[in-house]
């Protein structure tokens, strides 16, 4: 199934539980997570059909605009983001690896759905504004290494 998602990050965690509150109730949509992200900041994160989390996204941000430090919505989101950030994914042999960092999760996020839809890495786990990914083969698969490299 497709989904859609919406986060808004805040820069207060009081702030965090009245729009949680505000997301939820204003529509159909599932909790994906709602939690402190660092020091001061709380991120929610919501799922479902794109009108419907287009809708619980402006009811949070019109709940408490003073905190929003960054927000949006992803139709069509790429199913590797959710064991992404939930932490869950198992990684296998990696060619290399790479990191995105940014102060907003909501951009980091964002960026990271383009990279997987547009290049052929996969996603490791995302903590704390930092989401390391790795760049496989199309033939490489989690339990099994690349071939080796051809001789000269």
């Amino acid at each position: 199934m497709s989904y859609s998602i919406g986060l808004i990050e805040l820069s207060s965690i009081a702030a965090g539980f009245q729009v949680c509150d505000a997301m939820l109730k204003e529509s159909d949509v599932s909790l994906v997570l709602a939690r402190t992200i660092c020091s001061g900041k709380y991120m929610v994160m919501v799922k479902g059909d794109v009108a419907a989390v287009e809708s619980a996204v402006q009811a949070g941000k019109s709940q408490n605009e003073f905190s929003v430090i960054d927000t949006f919505v992803i139709p069509n989101v790429d199913e590797s983001l959710f064991p992404a950030i939930a932490g869950t994914l198992k990684t296998g042999t990696m060619e290399a690896i790479g990191i995105i960092e940014s102060f907003s999760v909501a951009s980091l996020i964002e960026g990271a759905d383009q990279m997987v839809k547009s290049a052929n890495v996969r996603l490791m786990a995302a903590e704390n504004g930092v989401l390391p990914m790795t760049w496989i083969r199309k033939s490489e698969t989690p339990d099994k290494p690349p071939p080796p490299p051809p001789s000269d």
